[in-house]
């Protein structure tokens, strides 16, 4: 080693060149990271992966170490400013470190940080002696073991490093327990880039998928689940929401985020294609903004297009132009509904949110003023573009559906609580701000109602949530592959990021199943298979298929899952778990409280037993509390009987 540093001191241009490809090695990373810390034509240092800031910031300053000793071993004179930089990069990439690795919630960050501290000064230390040319062979060891051991450091974040470096696609795969199926999530992450307002949508087109950011940008995409990739194309439009003119026009207090693209759907008329997208407008000159409905004409060639210059048409806008608030929240738009349902070829149906915060502090009630759009749904007439109030006395509209029997569908947010699956008939009033499930944030009455949980003179939500779920968006499943799901509503919800699968007969609603997945979903469609696709928070693209269990789940046994589990848990429904329930000893299961009347009958289960029981429950067992009536088909208790056999294999 001693040999190969005297090299170095008689080779200057030799000890040169190697920095030099040092440099290289160093520098190409860099052309891969900026663009992967860039969106829409503007750098978000702060809104992509704390992890690749860090990486950025390391990179740099070891092309600042090298620039240095580069200096050194050419024996130019090292300013005493160059020196002074590097130590405040040190200090600020330190600091940047320590803050993100709290943010990221890494118990030992401090640990994190200050061993990629300590590490850094002794690269400068060696980088900046005088002796350079001695210490080279230990210089090039010390970089390289503290480079592994920087992305050892980091190693839970490589795959994303990776995918967000290069591009590649991540897919995670899940699978959910439900109580007819296992449902498989199939997320593609790193796909579109994060988007800087909340919201989207997405619709299908063709045999495509088409979808729009929270920001405004459009995507197109072919989906095959059982490939790593997704066949996905940005395409040369943008939603016409002026967000630049919005920030530049505000105070840094108000949430931006929240003026955004609110949805996106399809039709097609004749050989062409219209994109109807809902999102929020700034009023320059007036200083305030509104709702606005923008319809873009497409030829059906439009994915292979690079034409830009098709220009979106206004058709519609809420009234009045409402101002930044100065009190509370400056800016409320979360409450802007936004979302779009064709009730038939020629007439849409879109909800416009109150966009107050609690209803209250608001000079006029928007939602009961039918001179105002706010708390609405409008319908609209495609081709005057004429339109009227639908219903009124709605909060915020999240979630809207039209099924084929032209049922209209919607979720809403309530204020704390009071969360609503709505039907919609025309000309019904649904009572927002006047009455509501809910409270006021903070205290227990909500004080603008009329009579505290009542809707005396108003239409009754089909159902309420309390607490809160904060619904987003809505579909009822009507050529699904989920055979036992068919005209079940899908609502997503944002603060459980959960699905619940919604039961509804007779205007009424009978049972619902949340369904945790992990996500919070802006936007929803039923797919070309019979899947779900979801649009989420985080602008990921999701898949929720059908996985059929080794069990054929009988239709018969159907009517028994809501009571019964029937799995390897210790955990009971109303009923006992009957897994294993043939050859168990009656009344036996632990932990569920049997009724007296079946303490009491001894012996074991058998199928013959199972028959006679659930043939008619009082007879066999006088007394049992199993509710049930009883099942008089013989042929509906054999496949039931069936299928517990088989469960207990």
């Amino acid at each position: 080693m001693k040999s190969i540093s005297q090299r170095f001191k008689r080779s200057k241009f030799f000890g040169a060149v190697l920095y030099l490809l040092l440099f290289i090695f160093l520098t190409l990373p860099v052309f891969f990271i900026i663009p992967a810390i860039t969106s829409n034509d503007s750098i978000a240092l702060f809104g992509m992966s704390e992890i690749l800031v860090i990486l950025t910031l390391f990179i740099v300053f070891c092309l600042l170490c090298l620039s240095v000793s580069m200096i050194n071993i050419l024996n130019l004179n090292l300013s005493t400013a160059l020196i002074f930089f590097s130590l405040v990069f040190l200090i600020v990439l330190a600091s940047f470190s320590s803050i993100f690795y709290l943010n990221l919630e890494i118990r030992n960050f401090l640990s994190h940080a200050i061993f990629l501290s300590v590490f850094l000064l002794l690269i400068f230390y060696i980088a900046t002696s005088t002796n350079i040319t001695s210490t080279i062979v230990p210089y090039i060891i010390l970089f390289f073991i503290g480079l592994l051991s920087f992305f050892a450091l980091i190693s839970k974040e490589a795959s994303s490093i990776k995918d967000r470096v290069l591009g590649a696609t991540v897919i995670e795969e899940e699978i959910v327990p439900t109580s007819f199926y296992d449902i498989k999530k199939i997320k593609f992450a790193n796909k579109i880039p994060n988007s800087f307002s909340e919201g989207g949508g997405i619709d299908k087109v063709y045999d495509r998928y088409i979808l729009a950011s929270g920001s405004g940008d459009i995507y197109v995409f072919l989906t095959d689940d059982m490939s790593s990739n997704l066949d996905i194309k940005k395409l040369p439009y943008r939603v016409p929401m002026n967000f630049e003119q919005f920030k530049s026009s505000v105070d840094n207090n108000v949430r931006t985020e929240k003026f955004r693209v609110m949805d996106l759907i399809v039709r097609e008329v004749g050989d062409n294609i219209e994109l109807y997208s809902t999102h929020h407008y700034w009023f320059v000159n007036k200083n305030c903004y509104v709702l606005r409905l923008s319809k873009l004409t497409l030829a059906s060639n439009f994915i292979e297009s690079t034409d830009s210059n098709s220009s979106w048409e206004t058709i519609y806008e809420s009234n009045p132009c409402l101002p930044i608030r100065k009190k509370g929240n400056p800016f409320v738009g979360q409450q802007s509904g936004g979302r779009m349902a064709f009730l038939n070829h020629e007439t849409m149906l879109l909800s416009v949110g109150d966009h107050e915060f609690d209803g209250v502090n608001s000079e006029a009630v928007h939602p009961q003023d039918k001179t105002s759009s706010y708390g609405k749904i409008i319908s609209l007439d495609l081709s005057t573009f004429d339109n009227h109030i639908y219903s009124y006395g709605h909060r915020n509209p999240q979630g809207i559906f039209v099924d084929k029997e032209k049922n209209i569908w919607i979720s809403e947010h309530g204020p704390q609580g009071g969360d609503e699956i709505n039907l919609i008939k025309e000309g019904f009033n649904y009572g927002w701000p006047y009455v509501t499930y809910g409270t006021n944030y903070g205290k227990q009455n909500w004080p603008l109602n009329k009579s505290q949980g009542k809707h005396n003179g108003y239409e009754l939500p089909l159902y309420s949530w309390y607490p809160a779920i904060a619904p987003s968006a809505l579909i009822r499943l009507q050529n699904t592959a989920f055979t036992y799901w068919k005209d079940d509503l899908i609502l997503s919800s944002l603060k459980s990021k959960s699905l619940y699968r919604i039961r509804i007969e007779d205007e009424t609603v009978r049972l619902i199943e949340p369904i945790y997945i992990d996500e919070k979903v802006r936007a929803m469609v039923e797919g070309h298979n019979g899947e779900i696709l979801l649009w989420t928070h985080d602008s990921d693209i999701v898949i929720i298929k059908k996985v059929d269990k080794d069990l054929n789940l009988t239709a018969s046994f159907s009517s028994c899952i809501g009571c019964h589990a029937i799995d390897d848990s210790d955990d009971h429904g109303i009923g006992p778990n009957l897994k294993n329930i043939i050859g168990r000893k009656i009344a036996s299961a632990e932990n569920y409280r049997y009724s007296d009347a079946l303490k009491s009958i001894d012996g074991v289960w058998t199928k013959d037993l199972i028959d006679e029981y659930i043939q008619d429950p009082q007879s066999f067992a006088p007394g049992t509390s199993m509710i049930y009536g009883g099942i008089e088909d013989e042929k509906t208790r054999s496949e039931i009987i069936d299928y517990l056999e088989r469960s207990s294999n």
